[in-house]
């Protein structure tokens, strides 16, 4: 079985979920020199500044936590459907970025910014699903179904 030409298209896209989890790093160890947070501390307990502290770690481990999923949907889902499969994870990550601008103002009700990244990871759940179809065969018309 060999890969498309835009299996490309995946690849670059898990490269950027690659790099905004890395700049969300980032953002994690200046807010920690700002709000003077030491290791091995994950959380602030400041009472003036500790909550956007909070905020900002949040994002990282957050994002962290449901990363492994996407990466799994991202490649199922681009297996069969790879132009599908960039565009619902340039979505997803399009919501982190807007999770993480909502939610490191220290509001925690902003963090419904980046809401719209779950139809992205939602899409990839459902094209994983087809793409796991088409493989096992199980498409009545000649294996040419979406779900």
């Amino acid at each position: 079985m060999a890969l498309s030409k835009e299996h490309g298209y995946v690849l670059l896209t898990g490269l950027a979920g690659c790099v905004t989890v890395q700049a969300l790093a980032f953002k994690v160890v200046r807010a920690r020199r700002l709000y003077e947070v030491e290791y091995p501390d994950v959380y602030s307990t400041d009472p003036q500044n500790g909550k956007t502290f909070n905020c900002i770690q949040r994002v990282h481990q957050q994002t962290l936590e449901v990363f492994p999923s996407f990466l799994f949907l991202l490649c199922a889902a681009g297996y069969k459907f790879p132009r599908l499969a960039s565009g619902l994870g340039m979505v997803w990550i399009a919501g982190r970025w807007a999770f993480a601008i909502g939610y490191s103002t220290g509001d925690p009700a902003k963090r419904r910014y980046g809401a719209f990244g779950y139809a992205g990871f939602m899409g990839l759940l459902f094209a994983s699903f087809a793409s796991a179809k088409q493989l096992l065969d199980w498409c009545p018309h000649h294996g040419k179904c979406f779900l």
